[in-house]
């Protein structure tokens, strides 16, 4: 069937594949093909909750790169110098600074206000000549105002949210 669920392998940097549900992350840190591999596993769920490009750095970075980075030992010449020591516990600090932001972007993002779309009532809409046959027609002039309505209502809510945070400060 056409709408079945599909379980498929895929062995890629993902850079040209979309994925959607759950997923099974898994990767190596080690380049060495010949030594025994060690290989790291993380769940990804990608769902309606978790779109945007900051969601999936921000995981990325928490969940994989993060606790291999505390973990390595391989940090090349950088534990043979005096520096290397504080150097290495700067830039570890300086990514969990920049895995913090990634959350609060994240975070921010979250709690955006999202306007609803039916995508039905687009493709209805959207081409002219489409758009000129259902002028007249009283379901999908009703159907566009309901959605619209939705929309005023958000507005007018974060407008009111807006005026009531700046009549606290």
């Amino acid at each position: 069937p056409k709408d079945a669920l599909m379980r498929r392998v895929i062995v890629s940097d993902c850079s040209d594949i979309d994925l959607s549900g759950t997923s099974i992350l898994v990767y190596r840190i080690s380049e060495n093909r010949n030594s025994s591999e060690d290989l790291m596993y993380a769940v990804f769920q990608v769902d309606g909750e978790n779109t945007s490009i900051i969601s999936y750095v921000y995981f990325l970075h928490d969940l994989v790169t993060k606790p291999q980075l505390g973990r390595t030992t391989a940090w090349g010449d950088m534990n043979r110098t005096i520096k290397g020591p504080e150097n290495k516990k700067n830039f570890l600090d300086d990514f969990s600074g920049y895995v913090n932001f990634l959350k609060m972007t994240k975070t921010d993002l979250d709690g955006a206000v999202k306007f609803e779309t039916d995508k039905k009532l687009y493709d209805i809409l959207k081409e002219p000549d489409k758009l000129m046959k259902q002028v007249t027609n009283i379901n999908v002039i009703s159907w566009a105002e309901t959605i619209v309505r939705s929309w005023m209502k958000k507005t007018e809510w974060v407008l009111t949210q807006s005026e009531q945070l700046r009549s606290e400060r």
